[in-house]
């Protein structure tokens, strides 16, 4: 693939990215002051981009382009009309979001814990179960069934994840200074036993 492909297909999911995350910020929903062609100028003045015919071209083209890709859709009801993420524009914005987090480290432990607690519903049950394995992945040690822990600050990290799966109401963040048994998230963190 020529650089200039690569750098077009770049912006495309940069832009498409933007679109997706606006609307799911608004609530997964934008009514438009507009009807649905016209709807570039409206995000584009979300997006906080220069409303400028080339920027207006680009999110329309990105636009059209979300809703042939089944992510975003529109609908009319008592002539105004409202752009808004589909459940597969849903889950593209869940793994887009986190796909960029990565938890913190550093060479000095200050024997502090951080305890993710949780208790999500089963009615939330794929969004439980993402949560879960995204901590998995991350890295972190899974104490018990419904509690992870990791050696550092991670809650801004933390927060971000659960907000992804909507689950944020659900979930408990603890700092603590002492966990008892806590030698094999030692091992799995490799740190030294206290002195």
């Amino acid at each position: 693939m020529k650089v200039q492909e690569v750098y077009k297909k770049y912006s495309r999911d940069k832009h498409t990215k933007e679109i997706i995350t606006v609307i799911a910020q608004a609530g997964f929903m934008i009514t438009l002051a507009v009807f649905a062609p016209n709807a570039a100028g409206h995000i584009l003045k979300l997006l906080g981009w220069m409303p400028d015919y080339k920027n207006r071209k680009k999110v329309g083209r990105a636009v059209e382009s979300l809703k042939k890709r089944g992510l975003v859709n529109f609908r009319t009801i008592n002539g105004k009309t409202s752009i808004y993420l589909t459940e597969q524009g849903k889950e593209y914005y869940k793994k887009s979001s986190i796909e960029s987090i990565q938890l913190p480290k550093s060479k000095i432990w200050d024997h502090v814990w951080t305890l993710i607690t949780f208790d999500i519903p089963e009615t939330e049950g794929i969004n439980r179960r993402h949560f879960y394995r995204t901590l998995l992945i991350l890295g972190m040690h899974n104490l018990e069934k419904s509690v992870f822990v990791y050696p550092y600050e991670c809650r801004r990290e933390v927060e971000e994840i659960a907000e992804a799966f909507l689950v944020s109401k659900y979930v408990r963040y603890i700092r603590a200074g002492y966990i008892q048994n806590d030698t094999y998230a030692r091992k799995f963190f490799n740190l030294l036993p206290r002195k």
